[in-house]
Formats: structure tokens, C-alpha cells, sequence
């Protein structure tokens, strides 16, 4: 469960954090997204780490679906439970809003999404239909996102409309994060146990 508060904060500081990274091969995105960010704001009620973001190619190209996804960890500093959420900005162009609506795994388990915001824009009857944008956090099972295998983390979401996005989270960005936080909450424990 990501709390009280978990879900929207996660959604705010993921949302308005993507990078760009166009032109970028997919090693070279994959490597600068494992630089990982940690908030350790004392006035928030969780640590967060984050990966930088990764997007498909090309990001720009109208009619197609596109999009970028980021992972997160947070840790609750009040009895420490944790959640790890991917983030995916999905930019589309049509008559219909998709509606991402369910997640799953590679073994068909249901995973939880949290439905975010929809976008519309430029809308255009001589183009055929709007452009549009969604946002989707999706909760992953922390043991899960660690025993990924060298394939790394296969998920697949599904819309009311049109065909599902099937994403794949690199095992080298799932590495990097759960190093992060491992040594991050190891270095924070013994602070704390300090006389």
C-alpha cells in the first residue's frame, strides 16, 4: 500500500519530472536513467528514489503511441513500508481517449494501476482527431521487481480502446535502484542507532 498520501505524491513529483532524452540510444538512455535521485526531504513523510526517465523512439512521430516511463521507490519514515511504482506518459493521437485501465505481469497477474490524468490537445478534424496524453502509475511488488530475471521486469497495460503497450523494465535500471535504496536505508539505520 503506498499510505495516505503515496499515490498523489508519487504521480506530482514523477509527473513533472521527466527528462528529455531524444536522440539518445536505448544503452545510452538505460545508463543515464540509472543515475538515481534521492529526495530525503524532512518535511515529506517517505524517501524517494527515482531513475531518470527511458522513451521509446522515435517520442514525436504523430499517429503513433509513444512513451517514457520512470521508476520509483518510496519509503515511509514513520515504520518504513515501502511500494515501487513505474510511472508511464503515453502521447497518442486519435478520436478516442485509450483509457489504460489494467496491468499485468508475464505471469497474467493483476497488478494495481492508478488511473492518473488524461490530456487532450490540438484536436483537428482535418487531421483526424486530437492529440492526447496518459499518465499511469502502476504498483509493482517489490520481491517481484527484484527477482526479475536478466530479461528484466515484462509488464503489459491494457486500454478500453485499442491495443495494449507492452513495457519491459531493464534489469540494469531495477539493479541501480535497489542498490540506491538498500545502501540508502543502511546509511540511515546506523545514523539513527548512534547514541
Amino acid at each position: 500500500e503506498w499510505g495516505a498520501v503515496g499515490p498523489r505524491v508519487l504521480y506530482a513529483v514523477l509527473a513533472t519530472s521527466m527528462a528529455v532524452t531524444a536522440c539518445a540510444s536505448p544503452a545510452q538512455q538505460i545508463t543515464t536513467a540509472s543515475q538515481i535521485k534521492t529526495d530525503d526531504d524532512q518535511f515529506k513523510p517517505f524517501r524517494q528514489y527515482k531513475t531518470g526517465a527511458i522513451r521509446n523512439q522515435p517520442f514525436d512521430r504523430p499517429g503513433d503511441a509513444n512513451h517514457e516511463m520512470e521508476l520509483a521507490a518510496q519509503i515511509q519514515r514513520t515504520g518504513g513500508a515501502r511500494a515501487i511504482g513505474l510511472q508511464v506518459r503515453i502521447t497518442y493521437s486519435g478520436d478516442f481517449v485509450r483509457t489504460y485501465q489494467e496491468a499485468r505481469n508475464a505471469k497474467a497477474d493483476l497488478l494495481h494501476i492508478q488511473k492518473v490524468i488524461h490530456q487532450t490537445s490540438g484536436c483537428s478534424k482535418q487531421y483526424g482527431g486530437c492529440s492526447r496524453m496518459e499518465f499511469v502509475v502502476v504498483d509493482i511488488p517489490e520481491a517481484e521487481l527484484r527477482n526479475a530475471g536478466n530479461e528484466g521486469y515484462p509488464i503489459k497495460l491494457f486500454p478500453k480502446v485499442g491495443a495494449g503497450l507492452q513495457l519491459t523494465i531493464p534489469k540494469s535500471l531495477i539493479a541501480s535502484l535497489f542498490t540506491a535504496v538498500d545502501a540508502g536505508e543502511k546509511q540511515i539505520a546506523a545514523t539513527q542507532q548512534k547514541p
